[in-house]
């Protein structure tokens, strides 16, 4: 999951968060299990994503991370869990979602997604 990850611009997440609702976790919780296939991707505007393996703690993404999408678009389950931060604010995006944004060019996941549409 570390190497689909990615990392979007600040241009990206403002115009991304003009156009999708950003929810605000008030306490930690668990995105995805190891071994899970997601039902969203996650889009992190604010606060800490935790990479996690077997309960510990192996990597802190910080804003602009986009989790899960690879994995969502692919039927893929995730190697590593995900767990957001307290307090920390992101966009839910859904299968439906990521599909309209390949057809959107103008979208900020425009390239993004359709290269993730790509790799093996």
């Amino acid at each position: 999951m570390k190497k689909k990850m990615k990392k979007l611009e600040p241009n990206q997440i403002k115009t991304l968060s003009e156009n999708f609702k950003e929810i605000v976790f008030n306490n930690d919780f668990d995105f995805v299990y190891e071994e899970q296939i997601p039902n969203s991707a996650i889009l992190l505007i604010d606060g800490e994503l935790l990479i996690c393996k077997k309960n510990k703690i192996i990597e802190t993404l910080k804003p602009g991370s986009l989790v899960g999408a690879y994995q969502l678009l692919h039927n893929e389950p995730v190697k590593l869990a995900c767990k957001i931060g307290r307090r920390s604010k992101a966009i839910l995006l859904n299968k439906t979602a990521l599909l309209e944004c390949v057809k959107n060019q103008s979208s900020p996941l425009f390239e993004i997604i359709q290269q993730m549409q790509i790799e093996n």
